[in-house]
């Protein structure tokens, strides 16, 4: 019997897995298109962030596990390639700290989050749209992301919650008991807080 429940929990990890695809890949394409007009060395240097999230994606994150260091270069440089479309610099803000030595995570956990974010935010001309702070601290990660968004044209995708349900089955295969997440929407602010247990290597 525990045989079979490992190979299930296996096939649902390859199931949500194949899931999760960032959905900015042509729009970042196109944007590095018109950059290399403009500044050639910036759009040498986006693509080369873009071949790396590509080869993550596609290499390191087949397995269960990814180191943890990888997995935030990942999203940093997720967040360099979205800032090529956005003309206000203050639309959104990211910060990064705490010790990730010798810690793993499973591969492309968060991303889903900043996706939502991204996509559901109201209008990327305002300041302070996206706020994204991942601290590391005792071998946990707290996760915090929030956005400003419009209620009335999230209720009309259909497709809206997809990404976030296939991350909470996750989190509850990998993550059994040793996480917390609380979701809220208010006033027009979405806010997403994760407390994870992290492995070491």
């Amino acid at each position: 019997m525990l045989v079979l429940e490992k190979e299930n929990v296996s096939s649902n990890l390859a199931l949500l897995k194949t899931q999760i695809n960032p959905h900015f890949l042509f729009n970042t394409l196109h944007n590095i298109d018109a950059l290399i007009h403009d500044d050639q060395d910036k759009a040498s240097q986006s693509l080369l962030k873009l071949s790396d999230i590509m080869r993550y994606m596609l290499q390191d994150a087949k397995t269960d596990f990814v180191g943890l260091q990888n997995e935030l270069q990942y999203l940093e440089n997720y967040f360099a390639l979205e800032s090529l479309r956005v003309k206000n610099k203050d639309f959104f803000h990211y910060s990064i700290t705490g010790d990730c030595e010798g810690l793993t995570i499973a591969p492309m956990l968060l991303i889903p989050f900043i996706e939502n974010a991204f996509k559901h935010s109201v209008d990327s001309n305002i300041g302070n749209g996206i706020l994204a702070k991942i601290d590391v601290k005792n071998k946990k990660l707290f996760f915090y992301c929030e956005n400003q968004y419009d209620p009335s044209e999230t209720d009309k995708d259909k497709t809206q919650g997809i990404g976030l349900e296939t991350v909470q089955k996750r989190l509850n295969l990998m993550y059994k008991n040793k996480h917390t997440l609380t979701i809220n929407k208010a006033d027009s602010v979405f806010k997403v807080n994760l407390e994870l247990e992290l492995n070491e290597n």
